[in-house]
């Protein structure tokens, strides 16, 4: 059948009419959308275009999520002329900037060509409570969700099939008739939420039976504690219960009790919202609601656990649903910018790279925090948009950069887990750089540590997709929440960033130095390279440089800035922030020395004895050129060995001259450093109060630039 097209004369007239109406027309069991009124595009706050796009391809964008079921399921059947369409639900208002209450009517018409079409009237039931009072209000919304509950048996029996516990729809009239009683005995009306955490990996796992019987067992656990009448099940894992604020917490240990030794062991955690009706809510979906509020404020979560609802949280739903609603339009309208914060490089403290953060600042409600729409993304699966498009604003900043002529770094920018579930995200960022003819190698990605858990599989295959591309990928916020140091084996990263929760505290004797240490040592001997956050202190960047991390970052160093801000900041210091290309070969060799595991290679005498005494040695890398001898790098045996000629590697790792024991080291290098070459050992004796340590020094790289040369020193153990 043929899209039905109006004359231009009466889509005019049609179009220009301030009554809220959209016409449809059924084709091939898809409703598209013919027309659509001025008082319709009023009435959603969106040009008629865009009115019509959203029709034709998520209609029920932004229709409340427990009524879009029904609501659909009434319009297949209206479409397919089985049944009026007479419909009462919640849908997103940007006027209100909440739900208010649509009221939809629609019937059938014959054009004179015998096309049929579907022409469906939409009024705004909230807009007749504007300016009344409060209870009047309340009344008007008590009296619409009374009419959504009343048709939704129409749409399923009062009883869930699977359970036999009542559905939602039933279970609000038994819980609001149940409620009173309870208030009539002097006490609180409570109302719980439970929800199976993993039921989706469970029925992946142990398949869609042994699942069922998983949500029958919990449902006889609530049913025995509770009686049936005052239980339901909404939908998949979905468990709600009507009782009172008594002994609420010893009810629901019960249950937790119970289902530990449920379905011969084969259970999942749970989790409980619990709601006590303090507020006094206006219906029993809202507080339902608030209860489910609580339920899903900690999913992450590895163990049953109880959480009550408060008022913040009511805050922090407004804001999912902002969040949701106006994402596509705040990557449109470019509300979310990048802000960068560079990260330099521990042994010199020049900026070798940048990390791109996204900022949501909004024109009605200000700044909102990363915390604030990050995770309701990702929950919901839409994280994929931000992530693309902040590699589009990356790529601007690249070609900003260029015209201010400016050094270009690479920025690394973080993406979730599950888009690689949604899209192509390999494909996608590669295009995307070869459209613009930016090189694969200035962009880095980080992944957070929440990879535990995942598609092993999966995910192994994309990061050897971006390998492949020459992308280098990183792991964000290792040592946060439940990280497992078989991360680093499963999974080929070429970089971790540690957490900044390791920084707070840190210091050489506290009880986070040590593992630091140990995560360090481990990373740099499979080929890791480790970056630390949140570095705020002088001390914390010595303690960082001595156990051999390779880069920082934090606020010692640079806050997150505007691409604006930072070309700023770079231009007043003529760039030399960053490191030259030669500089950035020549300090990633030094860094790339592993001090706690020295490859020797060769086999002549010198080289078997190093080998042999090697373990535990004092290992540096020093840097000599026009008289200057430098310590850039040092390990822990290292600094023991200088402490026992009275000497420190603190204060910006240079061999005090003043010091005599400092000028006779220098002696003694500058009479064998010609002789030590990339591919030879030469001994090196130093002298003091008659005690001779023999060390042996080997070239490792030059600066051209400077002329200043970089050499490997051992102290082999005898």
């Amino acid at each position: 059948m043929d899209k039905y097209k109006f004359t231009d004369e009466a889509a005019r007239i049609l179009e220009n009419l301030d009554v809220p109406f959209v016409i449809y027309q059924s084709i091939s069991n898809r409703i598209v959308t013919i027309l659509a009124t001025n008082g319709f595009c009023d009435l959603i706050g969106l040009s008629r275009a865009d009115a019509i796009k959203l029709l034709d391809t998520d209609m029920y964008r932004g229709t409340h999520p427990e009524d879009k079921a029904f609501v659909a399921e009434l319009g297949i059947k209206f479409a397919a002329g089985t049944s009026e369409y007479d419909c009462v639900y919640r849908s997103w208002s940007p006027r209100l900037e909440d739900y208010g209450i649509v009221h939809a009517v629609g019937r059938h018409i014959i054009m004179e060509d015998g096309t049929p079409l579907l022409l469906v009237y939409y009024m705004d039931e909230s807009a007749h409570s504007e300016g009344k009072s409060a209870d009047f209000t309340d009344d008007i919304r008590e009296v619409f969700a009374h009419m959504i509950s009343n048709k939704m048996p129409v749409l399923n029996s009062y009883y869930d099939i699977l359970t036999g516990l009542p559905n939602m729809a039933y279970f609000f009239e038994l819980a609001e008739a149940g409620c009173k009683e309870i208030v009539k005995r002097g006490e609180t009306p409570t109302i719980l939420s439970f929800d199976l955490n993993g039921m989706k990996d469970f029925n992946s796992q142990h398949g869609i039976e042994e699942g069922n019987k998983l949500l029958c067992a919990l449902a006889d656990i609530l049913r025995d504690e509770y009686t049936n009448e005052n239980c339901a099940r909404f939908g998949e894992d979905h468990f709600y219960v009507f009782t009172s604020d008594k002994g609420v917490e010893e009810g629901i240990q019960r249950v937790f009790d119970a289902l530990e030794h449920a379905n011969e062991g084969h259970v999942l955690p749970l989790r409980v919202g619990v709601y006590i009706d303090e507020y006094n809510v206006a219906n029993m979906g809202a507080a339902c609601d608030r209860a489910k509020m609580a339920c899903d404020y900690d999913r992450n979560t590895y163990f049953s656990k109880i959480v009550y609802f408060d008022k913040n949280m009511l805050r922090q739903s407004a804001v999912r649903e902002y969040v949701l609603n106006y994402i596509d339009i705040a990557l449109d309208e470019r509300w979310i910018v990048p802000y960068f914060q560079p990260i330099v490089r521990a042994i010199n403290g020049k900026v070798t790279e940048e990390e791109a953060y996204a900022r949501w600042i909004d024109p009605k409600r200000g700044i909102f925090s990363p915390a604030d729409f990050i995770h309701v993304l990702e929950e919901s699966k839409l994280m994929y948009k931000l992530d693309l498009y902040m590699v589009d604003r990356v790529i601007d900043a690249f070609e900003v950069k260029k015209h201010s002529g400016l050094k270009i770094v690479p920025v690394s920018i973080n993406i979730s887990r599950y888009d690689f579930e949604c899209i192509d995200m390999v494909s996608e960022i590669v295009r995307r750089l070869d459209e613009r003819e930016i090189s694969h190698e200035l962009l880095k990605i980080e992944i957070t540590e929440t990879v535990i858990g995942f598609d092993s599989e999966l995910l192994n295959h994309q990061i050897k997709r971006f390998h492949k591309a020459g992308i280098e990928v990183w792991m964000d916020n290792f040592g946060a929440g439940y990280s497992s140091l078989n991360v680093l084996q499963d999974f080929d990263f070429d970089a971790i960033k540690l957490d900044t929760a390791f920084m707070k505290n840190f210091n050489q004797n506290g009880k986070n130095y040590p593992i630091i240490l140990g995560l360090i040592r481990m990373a740099k001997n499979m080929g890791i390279r480790v970056i630390a956050q949140g570095v705020e202190t002088e001390d914390q960047e010595r303690l960082l440089r001595a156990v051999g991390c390779d880069n920082l970052q934090g606020y010692y160093y640079f806050m997150p800035v505007s691409i604006k801000k930072l070309i700023e900041l770079m231009q007043s210091v003529g760039g030399k922030l960053k490191e030259t290309d030669i500089e950035n070969e020549y300090y990633t060799r030094i860094s790339e020395v592993n001090l706690n595991r020295l490859d020797i290679s060769g086999n002549s005498e010198i080289e078997d004895a190093i080998r042999s005494r090697i373990y535990g040695a004092p290992i540096a890398v020093v840097e000599y050129g026009a008289g200057d001898l430098r310590l850039i790098r040092c390990n822990e045996a290292y600094q023991n060995y200088l402490r026992k000629f009275g000497l420190t590697s603190k204060d910006g790792f240079i061999y005090d001259e003043r010091e005599p024991f400092s000028r006779t080291v220098r002696k003694a290098f500058e009479e064998v450093v010609d002789d030590a070459g990339p591919d030879r050992w030469t001994a090196l004796g130093v002298q003091k109060d008659y005690v001779l340590s023999t060390g042996f020094i080997r070239k490792l790289c030059t600066n051209v630039e400077s002329g200043k040369s970089a050499f490997v020193i051992i102290i082999p153990i005898y």
